[in-house]
């Protein structure tokens, strides 16, 4: 992956706070741009941009984009996918398709993983 993809990729997951419970901090149409042209800069091929999409995906109820999205994460590499990414998405697919974007459950301030 590239350092235009990763630097894209940090911004959309970190700095518009897509992940954040606090509502005054997330920018879901920002995270979405910055998200989709990750994956176009990496042809759409780096799962854990394309699980990354999915998630910003589900901030603005665009869930059944998300499940599609996340679904194609599994698709690429299954058989190279770390498992713990692999756990992530598969739970991350059956939240959104219940309607329900992820939400990173630890204080506002705390460095997300």
């Amino acid at each position: 992956m590239g350092s235009r993809a990763n630097c894209l990729i940090l911004e959309a997951d970190g700095t518009t706070g897509t992940r954040s419970s606090d509502a005054k901090v997330r920018n879901a149409a920002r995270a979405v741009e910055l998200a989709e042209r990750a994956c176009h800069a990496t042809k759409h091929l780096d799962p854990q941009i394309l699980h990354t999409l999915a998630a910003v995906c589900a901030q603005p109820e665009r869930f059944e984009d998300a499940v599609t999205t996340a679904t194609t994460a599994l698709r690429p590499v299954r058989s190279q996918l770390p498992d713990q990414l692999a756990a992530d998405i598969r739970q991350r697919i059956d939240q959104y398709a219940t309607a329900r974007p992820f939400r990173d459950q630890r204080a506002i301030g705390e460095p997300v993983s």
